[in-house]
């Protein structure tokens, strides 16, 4: 298994599993960009959480608030996400992400609500936050 697939499996394996979840390999499909294979354990989780889990991290992909799961009928709007499992919109373990044009305000506002500082190794973001960007003024 590579690095990121690797990454990938602590991040989904961790957490209270239903007795009923197995192992099985899944895609990630994004819409026009390439596709992640890994292990995953958590069929039985609805999108809503594997949207918060595909959020948190910073790997290849990272899930955004532009960002749909998709099953072969149609888009899945996020205030119907608590309602699809995981393993409903599954298609042969592909799970399709389509990304809209939006813009991903929130993983903008991480980028740049903690600054940056420059030091010998180069451009790295802050440790700490450098100011708090009200997303109701944007």
């Amino acid at each position: 298994m590579d690095t990121v697939g690797k990454m990938l499996w602590k991040i989904f394996s961790t957490g209270n599993n239903e007795p009923d979840d197995q192992e099985f390999m899944i895609t990630v499909k994004v819409h026009n960009k390439a596709s992640l294979s890994f292990k995953l354990l958590l069929p039985n989780k609805n999108l809503a959480e594997i949207r918060n889990l595909l959020m948190k991290r910073n790997v290849t992909f990272r899930m955004g608030t532009n960002c749909y799961f998709s099953n072969e009928f149609h888009i899945i709007p996020r205030e119907d996400e608590i309602n699809y499992k995981l393993k409903d919109i599954l298609q042969e373990n592909i799970l399709n992400i389509i990304p809209t044009s939006d813009p991903d305000w929130s993983q903008l506002i991480d980028m740049c609500d903690h600054g940056f500082k420059i030091g010998e190794n180069g451009v790295e973001k802050a440790r700490n936050k450098a100011f708090e960007i009200d997303t109701n003024k944007i």
